[in-house]
This record gives structure tokens, sequence and C-alpha cells, in this order.
């Protein structure tokens, strides 16, 4: 049994403050798919829009460089394998790089 996903997204972020530590918030759409392939059953996929949000710290380290953590929600995916109904919801927590230009 294998089974993989994918998503792409877009959506808006906006961080807040002028000092060195800045929140930040965004939100926006994903398009995501999910497959699966049984040996000797058969495979089946599907794909779902969905909407996220997230939310966190970035922190100047210098003048061009960024470091924080990020925490994501997506929410309201709907998918159908092997007749299952399902969903591809998740949480997330991420650190951050970033280079100022």
């Amino acid at each position: 049994m294998s089974g993989a996903t994918a998503e792409f997204y877009g959506g808006v972020r906006k961080s807040f403050g002028s000092g060195s530590v800045r929140p930040l918030f965004g939100a926006g759409l994903s398009a995501i798919a999910a497959a699966v392939d049984v040996s000797g059953v058969g495979d089946d996929d599907d794909s779902s829009l969905a909407g996220y949000v997230h939310g966190g710290v970035g922190i100047d380290l210098g003048e061009s460089l960024t470091a924080g953590i990020d925490v994501r929600l997506l929410f309201g995916s709907d998918l159908e394998i092997a007749g299952v109904s399902t969903d591809a919801d998740y949480g997330q927590v991420a650190l951050f790089f970033g280079i100022n230009l």
C-alpha cells in the first residue's frame, strides 16, 4: 500500500509592528489532492479545496535575515477515497528563515 498527497496554496500574510520581534497572521485557499494505491486491490484519488489560517512570530536576526515560528491550520477539505468519506485537514508548526531584500 502506498499513498501520496499534494497541495497548492495561495493567500495573504501581514506582519505587525516595526520592532525586531513582529507577530504575523495570514489566511488563504488551498487545493489538496490525495492518492492511495493498494497492491492487488486498485487505486483511488480525490481532490478538494480548503481554507487555511496561520499565525506566528518573526524575529529580525540582522538587517536582512529573519527567523521565526509559524502555526498553520488547514480546514474544510472533503475527500472520498475508496468509498470512504474523509478529509485532509491538518495542523502544523514550522520554523522559518527569510532573507529580506
